[in-house]
């Protein structure tokens, strides 16, 4: 069963009738020069913003220098809801966020260094909140059909393509930008196969970077021009960075795929060989990928073993994906090694340094049938040198993510270890990764999903996994889940015989004595299962701590004792057992008689919902903070009477 729901609803939150101000959630770029745009409306880089409650009608924009001083932004380039048509970006964040989409240019007026970002809505009302960017220096070029790449790159004499292709050609893509540049494609369509620059078909993507060295401070940005949505499309890559850091990837369309979807039923593949994977966008170290829309060439399938968004070793390193569509990944035949996203530190680097934890947040994946929506993965090899560290206190985060109809784990952030015996032939078992995380403000709406690929590796039939062998302390609040597994991930044939898997809302475990935090979260399933577990080597650990979450089974009348012990073996006397009454999935909202609207514990870090809400005191329960308001039914007779 596959959730296909959409309607308009007129919501509001706890705190009254009045409408919350307008929130910022985030941008794509963090920094950019200040002039040298060159298109007749704007004068420094073109940022977008993306923020809820913002209005149909256009407001205005500023940037606060250090002094304070307001400074109205260059020009205005559009100002609407995020869903994806132009003239906006391509990734539909309206339908699962409510989103708007703000494009503006950084005026000339505003100097050099920290500044913040500010949006006032049509009735003048101020955002909640700023975001911070960097005015700095850096060049502006332009990518253009009918341009030349032995072009200046301006506006008027643009390049034709931003991929590299090959070590000697000429190209944005190949060693051309530099630290703190931008260059805007005005919707060219890169296409591996179609290159059109001397040398033939280019090198593996659709986007292939060479030698692109950005820095924390000064990144690189490549980007869609406002009213255009430029295209990266490739047999197996869409977008590669090769020897390539600090890159900004922002609204653009990125396709992949290589095999030729088989259709429903058809047996999975094995791709035997990791080179030959699907990866439709590779991160970067210090790099960011925003507003893309990342699927599959028409007609084709991913398969490998790798995932939509995908990263190894020091690529990952402070690594940020916001606000991505990522859709119908992977197809009936796509191998368990496939994920969606997949983001592990296994691929050494030169030094081995250790990185800093990545974030995914804003992201809305719907209806992937590769498995695991965000995969946080790893494991030791048989020679224990391939898990790289962290640094001390990296943080792992997943937030604000909208994901639906989802084969396998919504997200599953875990690693695995390996036993061996040391050379004093004493049993030793490290960590594979030093790290905590952060799991909170998702929706996560029919995950779990069938059916099997390879036999011996099975289902995942769970809402959120996490722990293996991870050494550190997991976080996960205000969540909501909203049904979990189907059948087919629930009994699979496995050598000829039936294999039955048990369904879980929320899966934790460990073998290296993490920690779990548990609480606010709202669970509603329809299918006899645990809301959560933990499972542990040896003695169950008493370092577990779950509170306030508020929990609804559709099928709890039906459950023996037996099955409702073991259903509720580890809630809290804080927990509840009571329908959410979730009164609408896309967008989300809760009925205003709903539990979820208080109950929680303030001890989380939280200070709006999934929907940019505020967040009251008590807090709600779940993703989110407001609720439906009843619209009057129309009368179904008038009568008029002359008095």
């Amino acid at each position: 069963m596959r959730y296909f729901i959409s309607c308009l609803l007129l919501i509001t939150s706890l705190s009254g009738w009045a409408a919350p101000a307008p929130h910022l959630a985030f941008s794509d770029l963090v920094s950019g020069p200040n002039a040298g745009l060159g298109d007749g409306l704007g004068e420094g880089a073109i940022v977008t913003v993306w923020g809820y409650r913002l209005g149909d009608n256009q407001g205005t924009v500023s940037i606060v220098d250090q002094q304070g001083q307001s400074h109205p932004a260059a020009h205005i380039y559009y100002w609407k809801k995020a869903d994806g048509q132009l003239p906006s970006g391509p990734a539909d964040l309206w339908t699962s966020h409510q989103l708007y989409e703000v494009a503006f240019s950084i005026p000339t007026s505003v100097g050099l260094g920290e500044a913040s970002i500010r949006l006032v809505d049509e009735a003048g009302i101020s955002s909640d909140n700023t975001l911070p960017f960097t005015v700095r220096e850096g060049n502006i070029y332009h990518v253009k059909a009918g341009g030349n790449n032995q072009n200046s790159g301006s506006f008027d004499d643009p390049f034709q393509v931003i991929n590299g292709m090959t070590y000697g050609a000429r190209a944005p893509g190949n060693r051309l930008l530099q630290a703190g540049d931008i260059a805007y494609s005005h919707g060219v369509q890169e296409i591996q196969e179609q290159h059109p620059l001397s040398g033939g078909q280019s090198l593996g993507a659709g986007l292939w970077l060479v030698g692109l060295e950005g820095t924390q401070e000064k990144q690189i940005a490549i980007a869609s021009y406002p009213n255009t949505q430029a295209l990266a499309s490739g047999p197996m890559r869409g977008v590669y960075p090769y020897l390539s850091r600090g890159i900004v990837i922002s609204k653009y369309k990125v396709l992949a795929g290589d095999q030729v979807d088989m259709g429903e039923g058809a047996p999975y593949q094995t791709v035997s060989n990791p080179q030959n994977s699907t990866s439709q966008l590779s991160t970067n170290q210090w790099g960011r990928a925003v507003g893309n829309a990342i699927g599959e060439r028409d007609g084709m399938c991913s398969n490998g073993w790798s995932g939509a968004i995908v990263g190894g070793g020091a690529s990952n390193d402070n690594f940020k994906a916001f606000g991505n569509q990522i859709t119908d990944i992977g197809c009936d035949q796509t191998s368990h090694f496939q994920h969606t996203t997949y983001l592990t530190i296994r691929t050494p680097a030169e030094g081995n340094e250790p990185i800093t934890g990545w974030e995914f947040g804003w992201n809305h994946l719907n209806d992937n049938k590769a498995k695991f929506g965000l995969h946080f993965y790893d494991q030791l090899n048989y020679g224990y040198d391939l898990c790289r560290g962290f640094k001390p206190g990296s943080v792992l985060k997943a937030h604000n993510n909208y994901i639906i109809n989802q084969k396998g784990s919504g997200i599953n952030i875990h690693t695995y270890s390996r036993t061996y015996t040391d050379s004093n032939g004493v049993q030793q078992r490290p960590a594979c990764w030093e790290v905590d995380a952060q799991v909170y403000n998702n929706v996560i709406i029919n995950a779990g999903l069938g059916p099997v690929a390879e036999e011996n590796n099975g289902t995942s039939p769970y809402g959120i996994t996490l722990g293996g062998g991870i050494k550190g302390h997991f976080d996960v609040y205000n969540n909501t889940i909203y049904d979990v597994s189907d059948e087919s991930s629930r009994t699979y044939i496995r050598g000829g015989k039936p294999s039955h898997v048990e369904p879980k809302a929320i899966s934790m475990g460990t073998d290296q004595g993490a920690t779990f935090s548990v609480s606010n979260n709202v669970i509603r399933v329809s299918h006899p299962m645990p809301y959560l577990t933990y499972g542990k080597r040896g003695d169950a650990p008493s370092w577990i701590k779950v509170s306030n979450n508020l929990l609804y089974n559709t099928t709890s009348d039906s459950w023996s004792d037996k099955d409702r012990a073991h259903f509720t073996e580890w809630l809290d006397s804080s927990d509840e057992i009571a329908d959410p009454q979730i009164a609408s999935l896309t967008p989300a909202s809760l009925e205003q008689t709903s539990p979820a609207l208080t109950g929680g514990s303030d001890s989380v870090d939280l200070s709006h919902d999934f929907l940019g809400q505020p967040v009251g005191s008590p807090i709600h329960r779940g993703a989110f903070a407001s609720f439906v308001l009843a619209q009057p039914n129309p009368p179904k007779q008038v009568r008029v009477t002359k008095l």
